[in-house]
Formats: C-alpha cells, sequence, structure tokens
C-alpha cells in the first residue's frame, strides 16, 4: 500500500513482537465518546449510533501501525462500537461523518503515526459492528497493521481493502445478509489468509497483490450461478482452496510463475508455454461455478480442489 501510511518502522515492530502472526487484538470503527487517560495509557470509545434515515452507510477506516481485532455482535443499539487503546496523544484517534440524501458517511483515522516512538508504545483498536441491516460500502486502509478481521453477517454491498505491510486473519464466519456485489484487494508486502470466502457469495472478487503470501478459502454458501474471482501476482507466494460442491473453471497466464493444480476432477484443456486453462469435469452440472483468471509473475500458485 505505497503512500498510505508512513507508517514508523519502529513502532510497527514493537507490535509485531507482541503479537505473532494472527494474534490479533482489534475492532472497526465510528462514532464518537469519551477519552479517558489512565497510567500509561489512554482509551478512547467511539460509536456510530443507527440513522433512521439512512438507506445506504458507506464506512471508512484508515488505521496504521497498531494491533487490529473486527468482531460482530448482536447488539442492535449501534452500527459500530470501537475502543481505541493508545500511550502517546499522536495516535489520538479521529471521526468524521456526513449524512447526504440519505447516505450515512463515516471516516475513522488513526492519530499520526510517522515519527519516532518508544518500543513499548502501545496502539490497539477492537472494533465490534452491531446488528443492523443497512447496505454498507466497506473501504479498509491498513498500514503495518496486525489482527484478526471477522466480516461474517454483515449488510455488506462493497468491500475495498488498500493493506500494505501486514499480518492478517480474515473471516466471514457466517453469511452476510446478501450477496456482495465486489471484492476488491490491493496488498503489498502482506500476509493474509482470507477464510470462508462463500459466504459472501460474491458477484466478483478481484486481488492485486505485490510481495505478499495470500491463501484464499472459498468455502462457504453460494447462491445458483457464476462467481468471478481475478487475480493479479507480482511476486510472491498463493493458495486457493476451492469446494468441490461447485463447478470451477482456471484460467492462467504465467511467467517465471509455476502452477500447481491438484485435487480431484480437474481436467487439462490447454497447456501452453506462458497460458493454461483447466475445468473440473462437473462444470456443466454444478448450479455453483467459479470462474478465474490469474495472471502472475515471478510467483508460485496452488490450488488445491
Amino acid at each position: 500500500m505505497p503512500g498510505l501510511y508512513p507508517a514508523n518502522n519502529q513502532l510497527r515492530r514493537s507490535r509485531m513482537r507482541r503479537n505473532k502472526w494472527f494474534p490479533m487484538l482489534v475492532m472497526l470503527v465510528v462514532g464518537i465518546g469519551a477519552t479517558a487517560f489512565n497510567g500509561l495509557a489512554a482509551e478512547k470509545t467511539l460509536i456510530l449510533n443507527p440513522d433512521a434515515q439512512a438507506v445506504q452507510l458507506n464506512l471508512v477506516f484508515n488505521i496504521g501501525a497498531a494491533t487490529l481485532k473486527v468482531l460482530q455482535s448482536t447488539d442492535s443499539a449501534y452500527i459500530v462500537k470501537a475502543v481505541v487503546t493508545y500511550s502517546d496523544a499522536r495516535l489520538d484517534p479521529g471521526l468524521t461523518q456526513t449524512v447526504n440524501e440519505g447516505i450515512l458517511s463515516a471516516s475513522f483515522n488513526s492519530g499520526v503515526i510517522s515519527g519516532v516512538y518508544p518500543s513499548d508504545t502501545v496502539h490497539d483498536w477492537q472494533i465490534t459492528f452491531g446488528a443492523y441491516a443497512t447496505p454498507t460500502n466497506l473501504s479498509i486502509n491498513l498500514g503495518g497493521v496486525s489482527g484478526g478481521l471477522d466480516f461474517g453477517a454483515m449488510p455488506l454491498k462493497n468491500l475495498n481493502a488498500e493493506l500494505g505491510g501486514c499480518e492478517l486473519s480474515v473471516d466471514f464466519s457466517t453469511p452476510t445478509q446478501s450477496a456482495v456485489d465486489r471484492i476488491l484487494i490491493n496488498s503489498g508486502g502482506v500476509w493474509m489468509s482470507l477464510m470462508n470466502i462463500g459466504n459472501t457469495d460474491f458477484n466478483r472478487l478481484i486481488l492485486n497483490a505485490g510481495g505478499s503470501m495470500t491463501q484464499l478459502d472459498f468455502a462457504g454458501a453460494y447462491s445458483i450461478g457464476k462467481h468471478l474471482c481475478e487475480i493479479g501476482m507480482g511476486g510472491g507466494y498463493l493458495n486457493l482452496l476451492v469446494p468441490e460442491s461447485a463447478g470451477e473453471m482456471l484460467q492462467a497466464a504465467t511467467v517465471s510463475a509455476p502452477l500447481w493444480v491438484s485435487g480431484q476432477g480437474w481436467v487439462q484443456e490447454i497447456k501452453r508455454p506462458f497460458f493454461k486453462k483447466y475445468v473440473t469435469n462437473d462444470y456443466d452440472t454444478q448450479n455453483v461455478l467459479i470462474d478465474f483468471n490469474i495472471q502472475a509473475a515471478g510467483s508460485v500458485i496452488y490450488i488445491n480442489r
């Protein structure tokens, strides 16, 4: 995520030392609350409440050099509640929100994350989404963040993620309230696992990754029809886990990018030096279809069914 957050390396390393891969400590945010300083750390609670006039919700989260945990709640009293713990006043988070023609827009931002910070600096986010039904466009911009994020059960229309220098475990633990029209992920230098993607019932998923290690697990509850996945890789590692309960088609244009396809039912239809096509033998009879289009250079790709 070039240029998104000039995250201080010292601050980020202090986060990573306390949290190995996917140790998770965060939540998503919107609203306004009180700040209480207690000893070395301050804690701020931010709450975005429901708006009866809103027919659409646009949420943006800009978080840098932090640990993060995103959870789901059955509490309908709020849309998003975030608790941010930080030990330096420069990390004080900010929130803006507007309502225009039935669209509620809210943006939450980390404090200043550039500069020099002590090695024991605390910058932890805990974000909880409440139970609500307003269709939501969610944009998440993360730089130097580690944690676990669960977006299951949300009323998502679109999900955009800009990620740089992150270590993330992302899950859709339960089905979203309706099919997600588009998931767009741009990542650089990221280690990410994305689980239960099928629970989004996505129409289109786009991943652009550079120098990243990514695992995509397409398990979940799909509706009948075709689902499209487009992947561009420039260096790094990609592991795709696809379900036997769907028919899959794979087209891959690769340069210096070894491709291994394993599991039951694959039939290779085209084999050329820089292009390969695979189709499962049940593609014409399955109700759920997933089409993969991959372009990759200098990468390693595994696909397992």
